[in-house]
């Protein structure tokens, strides 16, 4: 049995018949990686500490006696996380929580919580009028799915191309994310963009000019609203010829 909840939303419930149940929640914001948390042996977190059991702790459900758990365990191992993939018919290895190439990871750039309420307007002189209305309802909105207190919006500029803003709750201040379209003001293949609401690492998936993948990596600094790129590494020798027609019959 599964639900979705909305931005915002904290609880959700079952009404569930007589049995042993497990459960786990999956992040279904743009751009997040397909990770899973869960109700584990290490829940809840006031009994987690040094605990090293992360498996999916079984729950007995009787008749008419409420079960109140906290979804809130992050760290799920490989195998129960390919377990998982298999059991929603995902493809192998989609529950990474982290890049395998080499690259940042994202447990190393720990996200500091929300501090402060939310401000009640943006701050930044560079901001898009075409772009206002949307930076101004996700901050209106609250939903954090970045940093532990931001929020990513992505736009369309084209083909192929997106524009990030990342707008932090707490102050306002709206922080443009380079990307590679952007910045090099041409079309390229398309981006991809992987965040994380634990996290500061924002990676940014891309084609280079010959067609091969690259990823971007940058870390966010809460105080400055700085961008900061740490790293810019291929992911694969494979071209994309698909790609590389493309553009060229668009170039004509």
């Amino acid at each position: 049995m599964a639900t979705a909840t909305s931005p915002g939303q904290p609880t959700f419930h079952f009404d569930l018949p007589q049995g042993k149940y497990r459960f786990f929640a999956t992040p279904a914001d743009p751009g997040v990686p397909l990770v899973y948390a869960g109700y584990t042996h290490c829940m809840p977190p006031e009994e987690s500490t040094g605990c090293a059991n992360h498996d999916l702790r079984w729950i007995q459900v009787g008749e008419d006696v409420p079960n109140v758990i906290d979804v809130g365990d992050w760290h799920i191992d490989d195998a129960q996380a390919e377990a998982l993939d298999r059991a929603l018919h995902r493809a192998e290895g989609a529950g990474d929580q982290d890049p395998s190439n080499g690259g940042p990871r994202f447990f190393e750039f720990p996200a500091r919580p929300l501090r402060l309420a939310h401000a009640n307007q943006l701050v930044g002189n560079d901001i898009r009028p075409e772009e206002r209305s949307r930076l101004t309802e996700a901050l209106t909105a609250g939903h954090i799915n970045f940093a532990g207190r931001a929020t990513v919006i992505q736009f369309s500029c084209g083909n192929g191309c997106i524009a990030a803003r990342i707008v932090d709750l707490e102050t306002g201040r709206v922080t443009p994310v380079p990307t590679e379209s952007e910045r090099q003001s041409r079309w390229i293949c398309p981006e991809r963009l992987a965040y994380r609401r634990d996290s500061r690492l924002l990676r940014v998936s891309f084609d280079d000019a010959d067609g091969s993948p690259y990823e971007s990596y940058f870390a966010w600094d809460p105080d400055s609203g700085h961008l900061r790129q740490i790293g810019n590494t291929p992911t694969g020798t494979t071209t994309n010829s698909r790609c590389l027609a493309t553009r060229t019959s668009a170039a004509r």
